[in-house]
């Protein structure tokens, strides 16, 4: 199933990727924690390089890191 997601206007690429809800049905709430560190991390895994790859092309050449809050 395809969530609903924000709708940007103008010009512009998408990508999707199903996640499971952190805090859908069926997830304990002792769990909701742990799951949404999970989902957390899956997304800085997914989004590093892009983000990586936009300093580049501005001529930053940096590591990014996500830092935990």
């Amino acid at each position: 199933m395809r969530e609903s997601c924000a709708a940007i206007e103008g010009a512009h690429s998408t990508l999707h990727w199903h996640l499971p809800d952190p805090a859908g049905p069926g997830v304990p709430a002792e769990s909701r924690l742990s799951a949404y560190r999970r989902i957390r991390d899956e997304l800085s895994v997914r989004l590093v390089p892009f983000i990586e790859l936009v300093l580049r092309t501005a001529g930053q050449e940096t590591t990014f890191v996500l830092q935990e809050v």
